[in-house]
């Protein structure tokens, strides 16, 4: 079918960023843009979709975009492909194309259309600019030589963080000068080394409201029932309600469930400015961050959290005062292998890294468990593993995830798990795009697109902040 001629606008640069994905959704509240045209755009320009804009998309419309190209196969190479073909090798050769002009700020192999398998004009005026780029025979048909020199740009791009996502517009509220918080989006310069990265999108339906916990080992058969008594509202800390012991599992299903409820989620929500409840945070306490506007915050959210719990979070640069929580795909180099995890991977004849020693990091989490499903080839046990790892998952433990794809700054997230629901699905309380929310996240098949999945168990306490 055609693209829909808003979308179109809106990839005509090469690029869908944030700013046009938050576009996409006013258009979809408008009734301009349906359920079935985004489907149909996370498909046509997976290569140029931004990965913030990838998970705000996923996160409104609860779909998912497809794996991004990072070679062509090699029967496809040998082929040769021209004006008025139609076939799947077309839509590669146009994904090829896409990736390669956003990765080189081409603009003549922009693809307004997308990857539709259709050669027509547009994708013969885009061969000819790759051709043009790479010294090649400005022919317009792409001959088994223009697709190996494509391929050739793919893999040596697959590693390399694409261009940064244009600001949109910042809030009112600047943030305060010589502080860099980071978070799961953009990395403080200088700090953070590179890594693999694409943040998560979830498919799983939302949970509104307050979502009380489920303490002790995960009940597959009772609901989670509300907390009985209100948390106040915080300024410097949340404040626990009686019978919740700070540095306890409990503090911390009880401290990320409040941030992720009430007035207090919009601070962690990807549109809003972000306001710190953490002085050990560089970033100022009850001050909003407005430079953290359209950021994603899953690092920072988690980091609260912790810190509101009585537990240490990950920092970079801990100084006592002056650290910065660790983005979300690093949350595991801070941990160290559990008894539980030892004992298991014995014997099973397997190893476990312990992430904090190699890192030389402090060890916060007792690391519990860990699943990288991309490198599991059979797909039946892929799902029966991560099955098992969300089974072990208890209320106070954090989840994290290393999305697949290219290095760069988007490439994790972080999740607190609350409790679960009445199928036994854990409920994960996290950052979105709107606000914090406690999302249930219990079908493996969701699950199967990371590179890897860590329970974490946090394992450090520390005083409670003051007011």
């Amino acid at each position: 079918m055609p693209v829909n001629p808003a979308i179109r606008t809106l990839a005509q640069d090469g690029r869908i960023s944030l700013s046009d994905a938050q576009k996409m959704k006013q258009a979809a509240t408008a009734g301009t843009v349906s359920k079935s045209d985004v489907n149909d755009a996370l498909g046509r320009y997976a290569e140029v979709i931004d990965d913030d804009a990838a998970a705000l998309i996923a996160d409104t419309f609860q779909g998912g975009a497809r794996a991004k190209l990072s070679s062509l196969p090699e029967a496809t190479t040998r082929k040769t492909l021209e004006k008025g073909m139609k076939s799947n090798d077309v839509s590669l050769l146009q994904r090829g194309l896409m990736s390669a002009g956003l990765s080189s700020s081409n603009q003549g192999m922009t693809l307004k259309s997308g990857a539709d398998g259709i050669f027509g004009n547009e994708t013969e005026a885009s061969v000819r600019a790759f051709q043009k780029a790479n010294g090649l025979t400005q022919t317009g048909t792409a001959d088994p030589a223009t697709l190996r020199a494509l391929n050739a740009t793919l893999k040596g791009t697959a590693n390399q963080t694409r261009p940064a996502t244009p600001t949109p517009a910042q809030a009112a509220t600047p943030a305060q000068p010589g502080v860099r918080p980071s978070t799961g989006l953009r990395r403080a310069e200088g700090q953070i080394p590179a890594g693999p990265t694409r943040p998560a999108t979830s498919t799983t339906p939302m949970l509104t409201g307050v979502v009380a916990l489920a303490t002790g080992a995960p009940s597959k058969t009772s609901a989670v029932k509300a907390l009985a008594t209100p948390l106040a509202s915080p300024t410097k800390a949340i404040t626990l309600p009686t019978g919740v012991k700070a540095g306890t599992a409990d503090a911390v299903a009880t401290a990320a469930n409040a941030l992720a409820t009430g007035s207090r989620a919009a601070n962690y929500g990807t549109v809003n400015p972000w306001k710190n409840i953490d002085p050990n945070h560089n970033a100022p306490v009850d001050v909003r961050m407005g430079g953290l506007t359209n950021r994603w915050k899953c690092n920072l959210f988690g980091g609260n959290a912790l810190a509101a719990a009585g537990f240490e979070p990950p920092y970079y640069g801990n100084k006592t005062k002056g650290g910065e929580y660790a983005v979300a795909e690093d949350w595991h180099q801070w941990s160290t292998p559990s008894p539980e995890l030892k004992a298991r991977a014995k014997a099973a004849g397997d190893t476990v890294v312990d992430y904090a020693k190699t890192g030389r990091n402090p060890s916060r989490f007792n690391l519990m468990d860990e699943v990288k499903p991309t490198k599991i080839a059979d797909p039946v046990e892929r799902q029966q593993r991560i099955a098992e790892l969300l089974a072990r998952v208890q209320p106070g433990d954090v989840v994290t995830v290393d999305h697949a794809g290219a290095a760069g700054s988007d490439g994790g997230h972080v999740r607190v798990c609350v409790g679960r629901d009445e199928s036994g699905a854990p409920l994960f309380a996290q950052a979105k795009s709107d606000s914090a929310r406690v999302v249930a996240e219990g079908n493996a098949e969701n699950w199967e697109s990371e590179d890897a999945i860590y329970i974490l168990r946090p394992n450090t306490p520390r005083a409670l902040p003051q007011s």
